[in-house]
């Protein structure tokens, strides 16, 4: 569909609605869904602004039949034309004409003809699985560009559409919110704005509160709604993709005690769905307690496969996945009953070691210390061996490899120190040598660095807190 050469300029708006939409593309969308739309939104536009649409729609919607066409037409304009006719004189009597067979034949368009028009899924093109900071390719960058402005302007109509039927009583179908849901988890998912900048999450949140404001009770809150389609999203959103990791969460199941690494050679999920990881990473950090339970075997199997895999992003998606779902939010018996906390535990252990990552250390040593509370019982033997093995084995080898690089992991060992001598208590005593000789270490090679004193100060305050003798 093209604009026709008499015709005024098309508002932005709707320009931008033709593109988004794809309406000038036959293959992709009929001239009936398109006309549709457009009548929809006319009804916050004026008069003269929707001229040049109209006759654009008029003289090009060949596939319509005439009296389709008149109907949708009539009631794109309605009174307001019938009042004025000088703004569109020849459409005026055309329409008087046949005025009185379109008011009987006219098709509604609702909200969900509407939705079902706009609403596809989004597919991130494999250009950005490069780093879109190192691109130089100019070619690249302008596709990257592009799609980012596309997506940007799918997400702001979306957002319009839906603001304007907050009011009207209409509710969206499930399939419709399934896949409106779907796409504002790619969206807002991509907290590194590669695909989407931060004025396209803006929209999609915007987008997402309106739905959930005419949807019917219970759902009054996005997390109402994302937990009501998370069963859906992880079955065949996220599921498809890591098929081989489904194999390996069984095997540690019947042998817990293997400390095998896994190793894929398949990773279906960095190369046929990109937005793969922000999807359920998004999901599941709006989903809370007790609702994890009855899906941790469709959890699992995908956050064992982040956190082994070798890149620290998906390292550190991993951990924060687990932080949520594990620590945060799960019932420490249902954990246990999986069999899987030692495995969880050494896959943090190392990733304490990514001393080249400072966030991704920071992250894990504040997730694996509450951990140990969730796959032992507080107190116990085993909860003690836990934390005397993660300071032992993890934050001190760790430390006397980090002295001398980099300050800011340097700190976070310091810190992880404290925090665990504390929880050991007087049972941290046989660690005074290492922990004290560290600090001491620490603070002379650190003397000009006022915070790294600092926190080795209070590393040792820490320590003669619970270990002064009494």
């Amino acid at each position: 569909m093209t604009t026709s050469s008499t015709s005024e300029p098309l508002p932005t708006e709707l320009l931008a609605l033709l593109e988004a939409a794809s309406i000038h593309s036959s293959n992709t969308i009929s001239d009936l869904d398109a006309v549709n739309t457009l009548s929809y939104l006319a009804r916050t536009e004026s008069l003269p602004r929707l001229n040049g649409l109209v006759l654009c729609v008029w003289n090009e919607a060949s596939s319509i039949i005439e009296d389709q066409k008149y109907s949708i037409l009539w009631r794109l304009y309605g009174s307001r034309l019938a009042q004025d006719e000088s703004r569109a004189p020849e459409l005026a009597k055309e329409l008087a004409r046949i005025s009185n067979f379109a008011t009987r034949s006219v098709r509604p368009t609702t909200l969900n003809d509407l939705l079902r028009c706009l609403v596809k899924p989004i597919s991130i093109p494999s250009i950005f699985a490069n780093d879109v900071e190192k691109v130089n390719d100019q070619k690249l960058k302008r596709q990257m560009l592009d799609f980012r402005q596309s997506l940007h302007d799918r997400s702001r109509l979306l957002a319009s559409v839906m603001k304007c039927h907050v009011d009207s009583g209409e509710t969206a179908k499930d399939g419709i919110t399934y896949d409106l849901t779907i796409n504002c988890a790619s969206i807002l998912g991509d907290d590194r704005e590669r695909w989407a900048s931060s004025d396209t999450q803006s929209e999609a949140q915007t987008l997402l509160a309106s739905l959930v404001s005419i949807l019917p009770r219970p759902i009054n809150s996005i997390q109402q709604l994302v937990t009501k389609h998370l069963l859906r999203i992880l079955n065949e959103e996220i599921r498809p993709h890591f098929q081989h990791p489904r194999a390996a969460y069984a095997q540690h199941r019947e042998r817990k005690e293997s400390t095998k690494e896994l190793n894929f050679q398949d990773q279906a999920w960095k190369m046929d769905r990109l937005d793969c990881v922000e999807i359920l990473t998004w999901s599941l950090l709006q989903v809370k307690h007790p609702n994890f339970g009855p899906i941790q075997h469709l959890i699992f199997p995908p956050l064992l496969t982040l956190l082994d895999d070798w890149e620290p992003e998906y390292k550190q998606r991993g951990v924060q996945i687990l932080r949520h779902v594990v620590v945060e939010n799960s019932a420490p018996a249902d954990v246990r009953r999986t069999g899987l906390g030692e495995l969880f535990f050494e896959c943090l252990s190392r990733t304490l070691t990514y001393q080249s990552h400072p966030p991704l250390v920071r992250l894990t040593l504040e997730t694996i210390i509450p951990l140990i509370s969730v796959i032992e019982i507080k107190e116990t033997e085993a909860w003690y061996g836990k934390l005397e093995q993660l300071l032992e084995d993890g934050i001190l080898r760790a430390l006397v490899l980090a002295v001398g690089g980099k300050v800011e992991v340097l700190r976070i060992y310091l810190k992880g120190v404290g925090e665990v001598m504390g929880l050991l208590g007087v049972v941290g005593v046989k660690y005074l040598k290492p922990t004290l000789g560290s600090a001491c270490e620490v603070l002379e090679m650190h003397q000009g660095d006022v915070e790294t004193q600092v926190v080795a100060a209070e590393m040792v305050h820490s320590i003669i807190k619970v270990c002064w003798p009494r």
